[in-house]
């Protein structure tokens, strides 16, 4: 079942995301190697996220799951 997010459950979403990326051993590198991101995983996701909302906006990207 799709997830659509809107600019009210992006924080939701940040969080979901860096759970979900929380036991991927490319993302744990990656934390490791960055410490700001490692202390706030779920920020880094919620700015992915925006950014991706921006794309879609502009018509960059497809996004049916952005609404």
């Amino acid at each position: 079942m799709p997830y659509h997010v809107t600019e009210e459950n992006i924080p939701k979403a940040g969080a979901v995301l860096a759970d979900a990326f929380s036991r991927n051993p490319l993302w744990n590198r990656i934390f490791e190697l960055c410490p700001r991101l490692n202390a706030e995983p779920a920020a880094f996701f919620e700015t992915t996220v925006r950014i991706c909302r921006v794309l879609v906006s502009l018509g960059i990207v497809s996004g049916s799951w952005m609404h």
